[in-house]
């Protein structure tokens, strides 16, 4: 049986955990570790790293940014405003441009009404995006020119 893409509408085989054309995650496969994994006692937690892989901004490429989600969830804005989580100085990028959200294995990139856009990266495709699934080591255009890598993984309870 084959599954829809809820993205870009492409058909992919049932065996194949991501879309061959875009890479969003089937709907029935996890986009995270399971998170109920514990050390100590204590439930994991997500640990998002975004970096910026291009900018207009030379000095900020290469920067990286370092989120602890607990289990129960979380949201990373990112922007141009300051009461971002992380802000992105970007004059094509919206000042609340889009978030992601952290919940029970699964992680959303969600555009919040950005004015130039949210693109999901995979090999030489980009696709507009106003909500995609996102697993570790996804890659994402905000606006016309920033690039971020955002990698997920298990955080656990204590520290790792």
């Amino acid at each position: 049986m084959s599954w829809r893409c809820p993205i870009c509408g492409t058909n992919n085989d049932a065996s194949e955990k991501r879309c061959k054309v875009c890479g969003a995650y089937s709907p029935n496969e996890p986009t995270l570790p399971r998170w109920e994994e514990t050390r100590g006692g204590q439930p994991a937690a997500y640990r998002i790293v975004i970096r910026i892989e291009d900018a207009p901004v030379r000095e900020l490429i290469g920067a990286t940014f370092t989120v602890d989600v607990p289990p129960t969830g979380g949201v990373i804005t990112l922007g141009r405003s300051t009461d971002n989580t992380i802000i992105i100085p970007d004059p094509t990028v919206s000042r609340r441009h889009a978030r992601i959200v952290v919940g029970r294995n699964t992680a959303i990139l969600e555009d919040v009404g950005s004015r130039n856009g949210t693109y999901v990266i995979s090999g030489d495709n980009e696709v507009r995006v106003s909500v995609a699934d996102i697993g570790d080591d996804t890659l994402v255009r905000l606006g016309a020119t920033t690039v971020l890598r955002i990698w997920i993984s298990l955080s656990r309870g204590g520290g790792d």
